[in-house]
């Protein structure tokens, strides 16, 4: 907690900014998720952030939305309707592996948002979340490619996020 404390005031106002740049007000909870998510690279459950910053489970869920409709958190699905959050300085698509849950980063197409182009009559894509699954690395080279390894894997240990 006193690393969080220790991010939120030294963040040099970039925190701030953000916030205000995408125009939030600036509350203590918004400086405090945001900051986290910061100092913490990666892919994190509401429920890390609940336990790692001392907020109520509501008040977390409250400024993640908040802080993903103004475009400064991205989410990323990864399996049963379960959401990781992370910050991110471009858009971007993600792997998660069907065994460990491990979510992969993968980089979009440059150009504008969404770096996918279909044809929708009559609508405007404002954005593509493409979610590709199957066997990470690690997990094929461990020999774990098979569906009734998978179950095994997963009761022995949770989900991996990075």
């Amino acid at each position: 907690m006193d690393d969080l404390r220790a991010a939120v005031i030294g963040d040099g106002g970039a925190v701030v900014d953000r916030l205000r740049d995408a125009g939030l007000r600036v509350t203590q909870p918004r400086r405090t998720v945001l900051a986290w998510l910061d100092t913490n690279p990666g892919h994190h459950a509401a429920d890390t952030l609940v336990e790692r910053t001392g907020l109520s489970k509501a008040t977390v869920y409250h400024v993640l939305g908040q802080l993903c409709e103004a475009g400064l958190v991205l989410t990323a699905e990864s399996g049963a309707g379960r959401l990781l959050f992370e910050t991110a300085p471009e858009p971007h698509h993600h792997f998660v592996c069907r065994l460990c849950g491990r979510v992969v980063d993968i980089a979009c197409i440059p150009g504008e948002t969404p770096c996918l182009t279909v044809d929708v009559a009559g609508a405007m894509v404002e954005r593509a979340d493409v979610i590709l699954r199957g066997v990470c690395a690690g997990c094929a080279g461990a020999g774990m490619g098979t569906r009734s390894q998978a179950g095994a894997r997963r009761a022995n240990s949770g989900p991996t996020m990075t």
